[in-house]
């Protein structure tokens, strides 16, 4: 039997068992059973916890936070456990707080949960994830890392959305009209993976989602999505994809022909937030942005997302690995 592939089934059949609630300052952090919670934050709910289970190894687990009996946040992780070895939790956002409980003490009580239960590794690296208080990097010392996203008030309307965008962005927006290029609802996906491939490639890399993952997210999606693509004469030039709660929406992915025509992936965008606004939905995240680097591919991420007009939220990436010998 091949080992590697034994111990990779193993990992993505296990599920939790045994969580013992633990927390500090009357925070407690406790698994949720069978029967899952609902959330309006789209990160938190089961059912994108089973899309995660599509593309990744692991188990996905709702841990709840409790006061006084009363449940005051949610946070959905992704487990690989292989029981007397190695446990990890990949943290898939920031905590659904209902009652004002600050982000710091929310991850104190966590990672006392996740040493109680002898987790080796509790990690959050999503770019969905807004651990937006500064005092996170203070409490962990190191392992943080700063990140941001921009934010796009919906309220304001369409048109004013169009206006605010850099000059350079109407410019083409505009070019791109001219010529004919007009957005649609929804997309094969096929033709979806290849515009991801052909994105990715101008960096020569590869698309790390594919597959059944891609596929369940277009056709038999568990969270509310929205799907566009940008058609000139010639076919789709770029397409993009939106995963929203009551809320807020999030970019989630998106591609383009090596070569798109002008303006094609900026409609997409707008494309998406005309739908939002429509479903009555109050902001569009642009998923992520990273404004200190050197990536010159990252650096073009961010101007492209930031002549948007939005707003830059900073967030905090971090990374916590228990102390075997405290334990």
């Amino acid at each position: 039997m091949n080992t590697s592939s034994y111990f990779r089934r193993a990992i993505g059949r296990l599920s939790v068992s045994g969580l013992r609630p633990a927390g500090v300052r009357g925070l407690v952090w406790r698994a949720v059973g069978h029967n899952k919670l609902a959330s309006d934050h789209v990160w938190c709910k089961p059912e994108w916890g089973s899309h995660v289970a599509d593309r990744e190894l692991g188990t996905p687990l709702q841990l709840e936070l409790v006061r006084d009996h009363l449940r005051v946040g949610l946070v959905q992780i992704r487990e690989l456990w292989l029981p007397g070895f190695y446990r990890y939790w990949e943290v898939l956002s920031e905590p659904d707080n209902v009652s004002g409980i600050s982000q710091v003490d929310s991850l104190n009580s966590l990672l006392t949960f996740a040493k109680q239960n002898r987790v080796d590794h509790v990690r959050c690296f999503s770019n969905m994830a807004r651990w937006t208080d500064p005092g996170i990097a203070t409490l962990l010392g190191t392992g943080t890392e700063s990140f941001g996203t921009y934010i796009n008030s919906l309220h304001v309307g369409l048109e004013r959305l169009r206006s605010q965008m850099h000059p350079e962005h109407r410019r083409l927006m505009i070019r791109g009209e001219q010529a004919g290029i007009r957005v649609v609802d929804g997309i094969e996906t096929t033709e979806f993976q290849q515009l991801l491939d052909e994105a990715y490639s101008k960096t020569n890399r590869r698309a790390p989602y594919r597959g059944r993952y891609i596929d369940n997210l277009l056709n038999r999606a568990r969270v509310p999505t929205i799907a566009v693509r940008a058609v000139s004469g010639r076919g789709t030039e770029a397409a993009g994809l939106c995963v929203y709660g009551t809320r807020c929406g999030y970019y989630l992915h998106g591609g383009s022909l090596t070569k798109p025509m002008s303006g094609a992936t900026i409609l997409v965008q707008l494309g998406i937030m005309e739908r939002l606004i429509a479903r009555g939905v109050s902001y569009y995240d642009f998923g992520g942005a990273r404004v200190d680097t050197t990536d010159e591919r990252l650096h073009g991420i961010e101007r492209f997302k930031r002549r948007f007009g939005g707003t830059y939220i900073p967030c905090t990436r971090w990374d916590w690995k228990r102390d075997r010998a405290e334990s």
